[in-house]
């Protein structure tokens, strides 16, 4: 029997573990989605993880569906819709328009947010020590911001921008009330039903958005075997394996600090994909 500060420390293992996958998974992305509307790719990503996500949910015979009462809907509709399908669109949409460096230092923004939420709708106290962290992230942030190349105070006269940086704080705060509503129902069900659940919703979400912008689902390149190999890596191995393990560890720590571990996210950009990368040249060489 783990001791309460070994489930936390093996909690925040695995919310780093997951933000490290979402930040590889970008670049991945990108190789199998080349030539293919990227609403499209992650439609047909989702469709598999349900596939793969089926047998594994309905083989237990304990899962009745007691979880599925109308209290909880409203926060099956905020992760599955608002969080997973609209926040992303959105961040996509702020990303083409304010650049990397806008939409980085908008990511550090979203502790805040939780902990807003979390202090509403959760009840969780503010701590003086976590709050003292989110100002230096912060101040890092910002000073990463105003001292990036490509940024300029110019930018901010451009009605372009400034639609892109609201935005991308709507999808931050839309990203942030997910957290917080999957912490609250989690106590009530387990990671892989919430998992689950937020899948097909997601799902259903990207299927009505492909048939407003009346996107293509059987684009070219989409079976080739390149494209279906590196899409069941990225569904499994960097979408349904991390976000079950980030509600694993969210089920045991404060939202507001899964939040806080979630900003290492980048770090996999910088440091261990190339890392990988290279393990991967020197297996192939040799």
């Amino acid at each position: 029997m783990l001791s309460e500060v070994d489930r936390r420390i093996r909690a925040s293992l695995l919310i780093f573990v997951a933000a490290l996958c979402w930040g590889i998974e970008p670049i991945l992305n990108r190789d199998y989605l080349s030539g293919i509307d990227p609403v499209t790719g992650v439609f047909w990503g989702h469709l598999l993880g349900c596939l793969f996500l089926l047998p594994l949910f309905f083989r237990r015979e304990k899962m009745k569906f007691q979880w599925v009462k109308a209290q909880f809907i409203p926060a099956f509709l905020v992760i599955g819709l608002l969080g997973a399908v609209i926040a992303g669109l959105l961040f996509a949409s702020s990303f083409q328009q304010v650049g990397a460096a806008s939409s980085t230092y908008l990511l550090m923004l979203r502790p805040f947010c939780v902990l807003v939420f979390s202090s509403l709708f959760l009840g969780e106290r503010k701590n003086t020590r976590f709050l003292s962290w989110a100002v230096w992230v912060l101040m890092g942030a910002t000073t990463i911001f105003v001292f990036d190349s490509s940024f300029s105070l110019s930018s901010f006269s451009s009605t372009e921008y400034r639609l892109g940086m609201i935005l991308g704080m709507l999808a931050i705060a839309f990203w942030s009330l997910s957290t917080v509503a999957a912490k609250w129902v989690l106590p009530k069900m387990q990671p892989q039903e919430l998992l689950f659940i937020r899948w097909s919703l997601s799902l259903v979400g990207f299927f009505i958005v492909m048939l407003v912008q009346k996107t293509e689902f059987f684009p070219p390149g989409l079976f080739e075997a390149k494209t279906l190999i590196f899409m069941t890596l990225s569904t499994v191995v960097l979408g349904l394996i991390p976000i079950y393990i980030y509600y694993k560890g969210l089920s045991v720590l404060p939202a507001r600090l899964t939040s806080f571990i979630a900003l290492t996210c980048p770090m996999a950009v910088v440091f261990v994909l190339p890392t990988l990368m290279s393990m991967f040249c020197m297996t192939c060489s040799g």
